[in-house]
């Protein structure tokens, strides 16, 4: 019996770390989507007809890391899975000036409408555009609301637990304490009256739920976040899993 009992104690651990062992590989094989961001927009001339087969480059400005799009017939183009942070836009065509916007910041989980007007003359040239936060999100439904890096530095946080500034969001309220407050520790929210078992965890769009306690699996440092979005209504088909609020944490890159 007493060797029975030695043996349990020693399997109990190990069992408990093939459980977790074999959660991250089935989340990291994921596609991490949810916490990347869009740019966005359409490319017109000064009489504001749209500019077909134009390209255009969206560089990250502190990674210096490029990408590039053509614009379709209707003069729209996009740009997809970019990481949170500031973006240089340009657009380059025959006959038309450069034109070029700095200063565009992508948030987590976000799609950034940047609209190009070109003007006639040397490609040599270029027109510098401000860039500036956009006053209206015209290219989703979505209501979020985004915790950014200052906050999750500069706020006292008790146990520094990333969890706790989910109570910034309106709408969300302190929810009952369950098993997952015991385990993992943090603030169990409830977002706009769903029970806070409803919530959705993404760690750099990748899944990032405990299915027994219903709460996070990983609690990444607070020195490691960039940033996090709270979604807190309707969301796109990626997020249909859960009722009450998705939570989409993005790490710091580089």
């Amino acid at each position: 019996m007493q060797y029975q009992s030695r043996m349990a104690k020693l399997l109990v651990p190990s069992l408990w770390a093939l459980v977790f062992f074999l959660f991250s590989v089935s989340a990291f094989a994921q596609t991490s989507v949810g916490s990347l961001g869009t740019i966005l927009g359409t490319v017109t001339d000064e009489t504001g007809a749209v500019v077909p087969k134009v390209t255009v480059t969206v560089t990250n400005e502190k990674t210096g890391i490029a990408r590039t799009a053509v614009t379709n017939e209707e003069g729209s183009y996009q740009v997809p899975a970019l990481i949170p942070g500031t973006y240089k836009v340009q657009v380059e065509a025959t006959g038309f000036k450069k034109y070029q916007r700095a200063g565009n910041e992508l948030r987590v989980n976000d799609s950034l409408r940047v609209d190009a007007t070109l003007q006639v003359g040397e490609i040599t040239q270029t027109v510098e555009v401000e860039g500036g936060a956009p006053l209206l999100q015209t290219t989703s439904g979505t209501v979020g609301h985004v915790i950014d890096n200052r906050s999750v530095v500069e706020l006292p946080l008790n146990g520094r637990d990333f969890t706790q500034l989910t109570m910034l969001v309106p709408g969300a309220a302190q929810g009952a304490q369950g098993g997952g407050f015991f385990v993992i520790g943090g603030n169990n929210v409830s977002v706009t009256g769903n029970r806070s078992d409803s919530n959705n965890f993404t760690l750099d769009g990748v899944d990032n739920n405990e299915n027994f306690f219903k709460f996070h699996a990983i609690k990444p440092s607070i020195d490691a976040i960039e940033e996090f979005k709270i979604q807190t209504n309707i969301t796109s088909a990626q997020f249909g899993a859960a009722a009450g609020g998705n939570i989409n944490v993005a790490t710091k890159s580089g």
